[in-house]
């Protein structure tokens, strides 16, 4: 949800940047190019993270009672072969969500996804086979992966960026870089301590 909503206003704040910029370099002629579905005033932002959050958790609802209904239909639980598709078939759920919502409908990809999930973690639990832990293993297993392939090709891209011999790349970018990295830690030691005293009273 911290990633959804965090790249909803990343779109919104980008666009007011580029529109003030538009403003500023108009008497040159020099235009730069954004996302005319987002728009460039409050109202459109506003609309715009509504549209995104709202129709992220519908379509995500919706995929979650789909997947329901195939769970439901797979549930054979004296046929071992149905509980590798039902592992299948959930996989895929998510990343169809995710897909229909951020590249066809634009959408949140990742608030749509999570809404899948907990339709699914709520409802379903009684549709999953006999051995309970075998959907969330392979899960586990799967967002370890993807994780850890993620972070590696971002690892490598970023290194190949940096030390190639005509790298944009100076050495005040590492600088940003830094001051970047202090402040992530601030900002997060800050919300911890401001949601401390609700925390500590439910066990987080």
């Amino acid at each position: 949800m911290n990633d959804g909503s965090s790249y909803v206003f990343f779109q919104i704040f980008a666009q007011l940047w580029y529109q003030s910029l538009d403003d500023h370099y108009a008497d040159i002629g020099l235009h730069l190019s954004r996302d005319n579905h987002i728009g460039s005033t409050w109202g459109n932002g506003i609309a715009y993270f509504a549209r995104m959050s709202l129709g992220g958790l519908t379509v995500g609802t919706l995929f979650g009672f789909g997947l329901l209904a195939v769970l439901w239909q797979l549930d054979r639980r004296m046929e071992n072969e149905y509980d590798i598709i039902q592992v299948v078939f959930g996989l895929t759920a998510a990343y169809l969500c995710y897909f229909v919502c951020d590249q066809i409908i634009t959408m949140s990809g990742v608030i749509a996804t999570v809404a899948c999930g907990i339709v699914v973690n709520r409802f379903g639990r009684g549709f999953m086979t006999d051995d309970k832990d075998k959907m969330s293993s392979y899960l586990a297993l799967a967002d370890f992966l993807l994780n850890t392939l993620l972070f590696a090709l971002g690892g490598v891209i970023w290194a190949a960026d940096s030390f190639a011999p005509d790298s944009s790349i100076r050495l005040t970018d590492w600088t940003w870089l830094l001051v970047f990295y202090l402040l992530c830690a601030v900002i997060r030691f800050v919300q911890v301590g401001l949601f401390y005293p609700c925390f500590s009273r439910i066990g987080l």
